[in-house]
């Protein structure tokens, strides 16, 4: 730019503001690539939390907080990265656990619901039939004789 400014040549002036605006759009484009590690790594942190705490009460508005954002951004965000909503992730992750355990055989359907974090037991079999097309009692007498 420097060079530009003085050698006062024909368009001189636009060469400057073309060269500051292009230092200007470099210089936004790496502070988005780490706004987008620093997002990247709080969703990762907040799925490698749920994966483990899947079972236990996970308060979504504490989950968003501890990872920088706000209840909603955090949703939208977590959305982007695991195409469901946190509430939506933390349920497949219980019905499938679920299902491991129905297979298992060795607790009723109501111990199954109260360790995988269902305050009541007919909550935890409308969202199990609703994913598996089955009631609890019904996925386990169709695939525990298979």
């Amino acid at each position: 730019m420097e060079i530009e400014k003085f050698s006062r040549k024909k368009y001189s002036q636009n060469v400057i503001q073309g060269l500051f605006t292009q230092a200007l759009f470099l210089s936004m484009r790496e502070e988005n690539a780490k706004e987008n590690e620093k997002i990247s790594d709080a969703i990762n942190n907040a799925i490698s939390y749920i994966d483990q705490y899947y079972n236990t009460d996970i308060d979504l508005d504490e989950l968003a907080k501890s990872s920088g954002y706000c209840t909603d951004r955090f949703r939208n965000l977590f959305k982007i990265a695991t195409g469901e909503a946190p509430k939506k992730y933390i349920l497949k992750k219980r019905l499938n656990y679920a299902k491991v355990l129905i297979l298992e055989g060795h607790n009723d359907m109501n111990e199954i619901s109260n360790m995988l974090g269902f305050k009541h037991y007919t909550r935890f079999s409308l969202f199990f039939k609703e994913e598996t097309g089955l009631s609890p009692k019904e996925y386990k007498d169709q695939y525990s004789k298979n």
